[in-house]
Parts: structure tokens; sequence; C-alpha cells
């Protein structure tokens, strides 16, 4: 979903002189202590209040456009197919490429292709076409470079910080979800092209917080000496990817069969995005169908926003209490029950009668989702290697949310081919089928406590890529 991953992760408090000084010479007592984590927070922030907010609307200005849910599924297929494309080739990106560099280019294009929205709605000539065009375009532009950013984090903070980092990060995701729906709705009274001024201003300011980041992120630059004779380290092994000789594609090739193979090899890693995949396209495809639905029926887009609000509301009191939620609970259990629940959620939502009862019940979802997803992201980041940080992040994306990524046109044909609630009732089966295979998973029900999550690595091997 955020793109709340949407699953899916160690440079310091530096000075000037410092810029390129690794990692490990000096760690911040706490996140909030180190100035790069403070710029890169601010960033993201900032880019994803922009994106939010413009995320919400488009859909909705698809159907004021168009008129018909039907012709913004396809413009929503169009957006899914973006996105799936880029997300692997973006993993690779960002393991060979400077991610800071990455990161500013991003937003550069981003303001390019809201521009180009807002020329097209302001002269009228947006229709099914270009604006499945754009949608595209930017949805690529989106996930080949935005894997950059979050491979940059295990470089930000060390990996003790590593769980208070993730739920902050969760706060932050759920304090852009309580305001981007109202704000988006609001804007949308203004006119169409206003929330994609709203984009615009963030990517303009998280290229300027990016801009104030000093650390040096290029790829593999806190591997250290550990990293020599390591299978997988881009600067020293034979064996990488970067040593073969048989042209770029061949090189790329052989960088993303050494993120699949890492991640092959671990089964709770195997068993968590496969579940994942099947969660997000049940959750993103309900949360889509209503969106839609009640949006063809003239529901105001203000009283639609209300509902991401009360999401965001609830995710933000889930945020406060979630680093001290994965430090004493076992995220096992933490995540097995974060499934189940949202099964129950999507199952429920086609039986309610009215938008307050969506939104409680959206609330009720929002508290448990910051635990979950700072439980799932901090471990599997924590036991990544650096220098395959963007490849197993991006893999990751690719299979826990690239169904999901189709969810706005399988909404949209739903309910053009089969009615709202219908539609609605048909996302129910794979959330189920997520929540059961988790519940059957030995693997994830025996993952501890966060304090315990380096011991519980060791003991199953799956720090073995790092030796």
């Amino acid at each position: 979903m955020s793109s709340t991953a949407n699953a899916p992760v160690t440079v310091t408090d530096q000075v000037a002189d410092q810029d390129r000084a690794p990692a490990s010479e000096r760690e911040p007592a706490t996140i909030w202590a180190s100035r790069e984590y403070r710029a890169w927070f601010a960033g993201d922030l900032l880019q994803d209040l922009g994106a939010g907010i413009a995320m919400f609307a488009f859909p909705l200005v698809c159907l004021a456009v168009t008129g018909s849910p039907v012709h913004a599924g396809t413009v929503g297929f169009f957006q899914g197919a973006g996105t799936l494309l880029g997300i692997l080739p973006g993993g690779v990106l960002a393991d060979r490429h400077n991610r800071r560099t990455l990161r500013l280019v991003s937003s550069g294009l981003g303001v390019l292709a809201q521009l180009a929205l807002v020329a097209l709605l302001l002269t009228g000539t947006a229709n099914v076409a270009n604006l499945a065009a754009l949608a595209f375009l930017d949805r690529l532009r989106n996930s080949l470079l935005s894997p950059a950013s979050n491979s940059m984090l295990k470089q930000v903070v060390p990996g003790r910080l590593l769980p208070n980092a993730v739920a902050a990060n969760q706060g932050r995701d759920a304090a852009v979800t309580l305001a981007t729906g109202p704000a988006g709705g609001a804007l949308l009274a203004i006119h169409l092209y206003v929330p994609a001024l709203a984009q615009i201003i963030g990517q303009l300011a998280s290229m300027g917080a990016t801009l104030l980041m000093r650390g040096d992120y290029r790829p593999g630059r806190s591997c250290g000496d550990e990293c020599s004779g390591r299978a997988g380290c881009p600067e020293n092994s034979e064996n990488s990817a970067s040593s073969i000789s048989t042209g770029r594609i061949s090189r790329a090739l052989a960088e993303f069969n050494e993120s699949l193979r890492w991640i092959w090899d671990r089964t709770a890693v195997r068993v968590l995005l496969i579940c994942a995949c099947l969660l997000n396209l049940g959750w993103a495809g309900m949360m889509m169908s209503v969106t839609l639905g009640l949006a063809d029926r003239g529901v105001e887009p203000a009283l639609i926003g209300l509902l991401a609000t009360a999401l965001g509301c609830g995710a933000l009191a889930g945020a406060v209490v979630a680093a001290k939620v994965v430090a004493r609970v076992a995220s096992g259990v933490l995540i097995v029950a974060g499934f189940l629940m949202c099964a129950g959620v999507v199952a429920l939502v086609p039986f309610l009668p009215g938008l307050g009862w969506i939104g409680a019940v959206y609330a009720l979802m929002g508290l448990i989702i910051p635990a979950v997803n700072a439980a799932v992201m901090g471990l599997v980041t924590l036991m990544t290697p650096n220098e395959l940080m963007g490849r197993v992040g991006s893999v990751s994306q690719f299979f826990s949310s690239g169904a999901a990524a189709f969810a706005p046109a399988l909404a949209g044909w739903g309910i053009g081919a089969l009615g709202w609630e219908l539609t609605q009732s048909a996302f129910a089966f794979p959330t189920a089928l997520a929540a059961f295979a988790m519940l059957a998973s030995a693997q994830v029900r025996r993952i501890p406590a966060s304090p315990q999550w380096e011991n519980y690595l060791e003991e199953t091997g799956a720090l073995s890529a790092r030796d």
C-alpha cells in the first residue's frame, strides 16, 4: 500500500570533513540524533505527502474525465503495468548507482510528469489514452527509481536502531494517510488539476531535503573489510555480478539472480512474500472498489477521503506503540494476527451499512498495520546485506505488491461487469488464502520479538550470505 510496504529498509551523523567516513565510526544514540536520518526522513515525508494526495485523487480524476469506472480501470491497468515493469530493474539500479542521485532524479522526473498532467487537465485534452500513457510513464519512473530511497536506510542508521527507524517510518506513513485523503478531496473540489500541484510541491521539497544529505550513498560503501572475498560484494568478490564481463544485460541478470537465490534460501522470507502478494491484492482491491463505487454513486470526494483519515488515525495510534509492541510481542504471533485481522476486515466490508461503519473498521485495521509492517520490514532489512538492499527490496516489492498494482484495474472492471458488492466480496478470497497460509507456516510462527532477531537469524542460518 504505500505505498502501504506500500512492504517492504549505516551512515551516521556526519560533519563536512568526514562525508565519506564509514558508518561504523560514529553512531547516534537515537535515530533523531542523526542529521542524515532527519534529512532522509524529511525528504521521504514531503515526497509521500504530495504523492499521497495525488494518488488518492488520480482514480477520481480519471473517473471524472472518462465518466466510467471501466475506463478508470483501464487507466489503472496501465498504471499497474508501469509499476510492475520498473520494480526489478529498479533494484539493480539502486545497487549499481549512487542512491542519493537516483532519489534526486526521481523527484525531478516526478515534477515533469505532474506538470504534464496539469497541462492536460487545464487544456481540456485529457482522455483515456493520454491519461493511461502518463500514468504508465509516471509509475515506471517511480518503480525504477524509488528503491534507491529505501535502500539508503541501512546506510543511514546502525543495525541496532533499524526497528526504531522502521517504526518511525510507519508513523510517518500513518500521518500521511491521515492527511492525504481529506486534503485530496478538498483540493479536487477546487479543480481537478490542484492535487497534481500538491505533488509538484512535495517533489521539489523532497529534492531540497535530499540535497542536505552529506553521506556517501554509493552501494557497498559500508561493506568495509568484512566484504573481502564475500559472494555478492560488488567491490571485491570475483563471483559477483560486477566481475562478469559478458555485457550489461548479463551483469544485470546475474545481479538479479543473486537476489533471487538469496530470497529462495530463506523459507520465512519466501512465505512472507507469497502471503503478502495475496493479502495486498485483496486489501488494495477492496479499498479501490470502495473508492470507485462511492464516487460512482455520487458521494463527494471529501467524504470518501475521510475513510483514509479513519485508516490514518488508527495507523497513527498504532505507530506510537509499534516499536514497543515489536520489542515485546513475538513477531510471528504479530504477523499471523495481522493477516487474520485483515482477512476478516476485507470479508466484512461489503456487508457494512454505511460510510461510518466502513471508516470504523478501517480505523480498527489501522491499529495493527504499523506493528506488522515494522516486524516484517525490520527483520528482512536486518538480515539483508547492504550491497543487496536494492535488489532484495525490489524483488520483495515485485512479489508482495506486483498483483496489487493491478487492483485499480480489477476494481474498475469488476464494478462495471459484476457490480459493487460482488466485486468487493471477490477480493476477500485472496486475503483469506493468505491468512490461512501464514497461520500454517511454522517458520513464521517461530519468529521472536525484535531483541532476539539476530539470535534467531543466526540459529536458522539466515545470515549465512553475509559470511
